[in-house]
Parts: structure tokens; sequence; C-alpha cells
């Protein structure tokens, strides 16, 4: 499954509305996969609430997905790849990139 995620972002409350979105849509299609493509205005919410969000998220099953996640602005990927530690941390199976073909390729293949 390919998410590409536009609009505003910057709240908790947002990354929660569109990450429980994918999960719908993850469960419905039933996919090995996950590519979330991030292109959203606005940055990740702030540190401090990113163990929030990603306790938020246990109760949507997506532990045990491989997720790869793409964050394409530089100056975001360090909160993104703190997101992709805690998740690490509560049995996600996530990687964060700031290239999508490197992405897929992970996801594919595996850890290279």
């Amino acid at each position: 499954l390919r998410a590409f995620v536009t609009g505003r972002n910057g709240t908790l409350e947002n990354t929660l509305a569109y990450w429980r979105a994918i999960a719908a849509e993850f469960h419905r299609v039933r996919p090995r996969l996950l590519l979330v493509v991030d292109v959203m205005d606005g940055g990740m919410p702030p540190p401090e609430q990113m163990l929030a969000f990603i306790q938020a998220m246990e109760g949507e099953n997506l532990q045990g997905t491989r997720i790869a996640y793409v964050e394409d602005k530089y100056e975001v990927l360090p909160k993104a790849e703190l997101v992709g530690i805690f998740a690490l941390e509560r049995g996600y199976e996530v990687q964060v990139f700031n290239d999508e073909e490197c992405a897929e390729r992970w996801l594919r293949y595996g850890n290279g």
C-alpha cells in the first residue's frame, strides 16, 4: 500500500487523523507492506508529543508490518527519525527515508 499524504500538519491531532486513515485503509486492503510518502506542509508535532503519538497508534494493529516512511523535508528528518525509534521500541518494523526509491527498495529486499 502506498499512502501519499498532503495538506497541512504540525499538530498531534492531524498526525493521528491521517495515520488512522492509513491504518483503516491498510486493514481494508490487507497489503504486506506500507509506504507512506509525506509531502505535508507545517512539519511534525513537537518532539515531546511524538511518544504520545506512538502510544495512541498502538491500537491500530500495525506492529509487525514493514513500514517505510518518506519525509521530503530535510529539516524534519530528525523528528521523523525520533518517531521511528519510538516505534521500533514498541514492535513496529519501520524505517525513515528521504528518498522514495530507497524506501521501496528497503520494503522489498530488507535491511540493506
